[in-house]
């Protein structure tokens, strides 16, 4: 707590050797001319001097910091003399205390004085942190406030941590070392607040300070909770199914894909099907069609071209399915106000997209964090198992094709579109040229692979993938969950069929480019 100094007038002294202007105190120091903490009974007053160097005329504030009770100053501002020194009297608190006399000069630094009050004396306090977890301490701070209670420093904080008292007593100390304050005020009690950076803390109350002795004081020291209320990672968990189940699972998507692709026909049945359902002008397709006997030019067509769709299409999906699983990755993300609960926005399943999957991209997932530091994510997310496998065969059969050519592009020009439009030709339709059959065929064709990849849509075949994530957290000084490292444990279901999937998950602060 801050306290503006104050006396009788509240007005701007000015220290009598001033002599001319002030000046800029950015490139001062200050400091007190008391050294160590000041030792005063209640109601006594005190000559204060405060020096600044280089020697010059500066313009100062004063004030009074932490639990201050009716202690007072008499001047809130003050210019120093030529020789660089500046004097006010404090008045001590009626009352046994601690808190500091903070002396600041305008843009440039400020000084502080510790103050201990009390009318029965002064003690030391030798104090011992304790602790037996698993965090390593950086080192130790240590704060004690008289006339408070450890209850009273954490009241207002959620999780029970303390900020830093102001004006408290302070010490510090390496990992395995003693924190000492060499002077307290007896009769109040004093709050004993000890912390490494902000993630380990403890506090004790010490109702019976001793004067004129050194006072050992235990601390037990707990760990700060993990904040998640702020989790912004990156994370990718390794997506590797048990081999034989996985491959069982693939195999049933692989086949309701292509029965997808021509709905129990033939190649030339589907395809004159697709483009009779993108004409302008079904009936006039139709029609031409059966007049100029397309069904068998096309099987001609196909014939003569020595394609086999499906057979194509399971050579690019062996060749593309072992490599399609990789990771699935996204990006985890706290919601506000609910705790225990996270966004997963997922980036990729494997090679695909949710896009290419027709599933959403954000999920609601459950984050805790054990007393041991384990991050726990835990979830279920979903896929379209035709989709994934229609996914890994564009993935595959694009990958030597230039930027931006679609399986429409590739399948119309395997099946040479061009070719069997001129063919197609032969017979006239009312309404569609060459032109318009060739660009039938491609439309075509485009309708089948959608009709392939929403297979299991049609097919009411819903794809969940449950798991449940862990790992060793890592946090920042403040408990703050930056990321964990470790393993996660699931299950790649659909059509009844279950393959156990497995990997390493790695959760990390996004790095900012």
């Amino acid at each position: 707590m801050l306290s503006a100094a104050c006396g009788a007038d509240g007005a701007t002294e000015t220290n009598p050797d001033g002599g001319g202007g002030v000046s800029p105190g950015n490139n001062a120091t200050l400091a007190f001319e008391a050294d160590g903490t000041l030792t005063l009974t209640p109601g006594e007053k005190v000559d204060l001097t405060v020096r600044a160097t280089p020697p010059a005329s500066y313009a100062l504030s004063v004030l009074l910091v932490g639990e201050t009770l009716d202690a007072s100053l008499d001047g809130a501002s003050l210019i120093t003399g030529a020789d660089g020194r500046a004097s006010f009297a404090l008045r001590a608190p009626n009352s046994p205390a601690s808190f500091r006399v903070r002396a600041k000069l305008d843009d440039g630094p400020f000084a502080d004085l510790q103050v201990a009050v009390s009318d029965q004396g002064f003690g030391s306090l030798a104090i011992d942190p304790v602790y037996n977890g698993h965090r390593d301490p950086s080192g130790w701070s240590a704060f004690v406030v008289s006339g408070k209670t450890c209850e009273g420093l954490s009241g207002e904080s959620e999780d029970g941590y303390p900020d830093d008292p102001a004006g408290a007593f302070e010490a510090t100390a390496g990992p395995e070392g003693e924190l000492f304050v060499d002077i307290a005020p007896v009769g109040p009690n004093l709050a004993v607040f000890v912390r490494s950076e902000h993630y380990l803390w403890g506090c004790t109350n010490v109702p019976d300070l001793v004067a004129e002795a050194t006072t050992k004081v235990t601390v037990h020291i707990k760990d700060r909770p993990v904040d998640v209320s702020n989790i912004d990672l990156d994370v990718s968990l390794a997506f590797e199914p048990e081999p034989a189940e996985w491959a069982q699972l693939l195999a049933a998507s692989q086949a309701e894909m292509l029965g997808g692709l021509l709905g129990g026909q033939s190649l030339p049945e589907a395809l004159l099907a697709a483009m009779e359902g993108s004409a302008l002008d079904p009936v006039a397709f139709a029609d031409a069609s059966s007049n100029g006997g397309w069904e068998g030019v096309v099987s001609q067509h196909v014939n003569y071209l020595g394609i086999d769709l499906p057979q194509l299409v399971g050579t690019w999906a062996a060749a593309g399915l072992p490599q399609a699983t990789g990771a699935i990755s996204g990006r985890l993300a706290a919601i506000p106000e609910e705790a225990g609960y996270a966004t997963f926005s997922v980036d990729h399943i494997g090679t695909a997209t949710p896009d290419d999957l027709g599933v959403p991209d954000e999920y609601v997932v459950t984050v805790a964090v054990d007393s041991d530091d384990t991050a726990r994510v835990g979830g279920k997310l979903f896929w379209r198992p035709s989709r994934f496998v229609t996914a890994a065969v564009a993935h595959e059969a694009l990958s030597s094709q230039p930027a931006g050519t679609t399986m429409a592009d590739l399948l119309s020009e395997t099946l040479q579109c061009d070719m069997l439009a001129a063919d197609l030709a032969q017979t006239t339709m009312t309404g569609c040229d060459q032109a318009c059959l060739e660009q039938l065929c491609r439309d075509g064709l485009a309708s089948m692979w959608e009709a392939a990849a929403d297979a299991s849509a049609e097919n009411g075949t819903t794809g969940e993938i449950p798991f449940q994530a862990s790992g060793e957290s890592s946090l920042d000084d403040e408990a703050k969950l930056l990321g964990f490292e470790g393993m996660w444990l699931g299950n790649v279901e659909a059509a009844g069929l279950s393959a156990k999937v497995s990997g390493l998950v790695v959760a990390q602060t996004p790095v900012i480019e």
